[in-house]
């Protein structure tokens, strides 16, 4: 950011609302930067306190998850303070393994069509293939399969082309997406270096493997070790993602169990419920968006065709 002639004024992700609010308005910061569920908050603390108009916020850089075009729009609403103001929204594609490696920049991508985000990337430092959706990642071994064709979409599947410490090799993110080449209207803007860049469309995680809550990325895995601990007598448990119907673009989690009813169940409710709050990184900023809920066997959701009890229910 500096680099780019910004001066930098780091909050920290445990600070309150409150908080941000007052350094937004000792500092008027024009430019907004960090998880997209913690902007989607701080929009819904300013709301409520009818003081949008006292910002000066012009860019929205988010990270760690996408930003539904509904979210965009409550954040524009919010922020918007007269008729010539206008919310630019940028976005960086990163994770530890790879680094920052792609960019979007929706003023040159153009708007989405769609909950997907256009990213910008250069062919020169990452290939990116895709592989066919029904590719069993555990159970593949050396059966690699032909990667799809461009505009297909597929798993994603990276190669740094310029990593020689630790070495990025055919890495499967975890993500489903296509890559697609730059729009003549985008290679006007940019000009002669546009002949290496390409457009990765992402549409969001593999939810076979993880799913994403709060700006943390879960795996599916994870959860089942965690809640095959035998001290703890869960028979059946259930995870579920819905909007949360108080604050426009949050996402709640509801975690429904059933227990055993016998001595096997070493563990107390409230032991339990303490160590899934450690697990998805509950606190202050995000305790009413979650729920542990002891749940009766028909109280689960099924499958329509198979009538079977689904582990992961996404309800955005």
């Amino acid at each position: 950011m500096e680099h780019a002639g910004a001066s930098v004024l780091p909050a920290g992700h445990r600070a309150t609302p409150e908080e941000l609010l007052t350094i937004c308005r000792n500092f008027r910061p024009n430019v907004l930067a960090g998880d997209a569920s913690q902007i989607v908050q701080f929009a819904s603390f300013v709301d409520s306190m009818g003081v949008g108009n006292e910002l000066r916020v012009l860019k929205i850089l988010y990270t760690s998850e996408p930003m539904t075009r509904i979210q965009k729009s409550y954040i524009t609403s919010v922020f918007t303070h007269d008729a010539c103001s206008r919310i630019e929204f940028i976005s960086l594609l990163a994770s530890a393994e790879m680094g920052v490696w792609a960019v979007g920049n929706f003023a040159i991508t153009g708007p989405q069509v769609d909950d997907s985000a256009d990213f910008i990337y250069d062919s020169r430092h990452m290939l990116v293939e895709t592989l066919p959706l029904n590719y069993n990642v555990k159970a593949a071994g050396r059966n690699y399969p032909c990667a799809l064709e461009e505009d297909k979409l597929g798993l994603l599947v990276v190669t740094s082309l310029q990593r020689l410490r630790n070495p990025l090799v055919r890495y499967i993110t975890g993500d489903i997406g296509s890559v697609h080449q730059l729009p003549a209207h985008a290679k006007s803007q940019i000009g002669e270096r546009a002949d290496y860049l390409r457009i990765l469309r992402l549409s969001g995680r593999d939810t076979r493997h993880s799913f994403n809550w709060e700006g943390e990325y879960f795996d599916i895995e994870g959860v089942k070790n965690l809640m095959s601990d035998p001290a703890w007598g869960v028979v059946r448990w259930q995870i579920i993602l819905a909007n949360d119907v108080l604050v426009p673009g949050r996402i709640s989690l509801e975690l429904r169990m059933m227990r055993a009813r016998d001595q096997n169940c070493q563990v107390s409710q409230g032991v339990i419920i303490e160590k899934l709050r450690d697990f998805f990184f509950v606190g202050a900023l995000n305790e009413s968006l979650f729920q542990v809920t002891l749940s009766a066997l028909d109280k689960f959701i099924r499958s329509a065709s198979g009538n079977k009890i689904i582990l992961f229910v996404d309800r955005r």
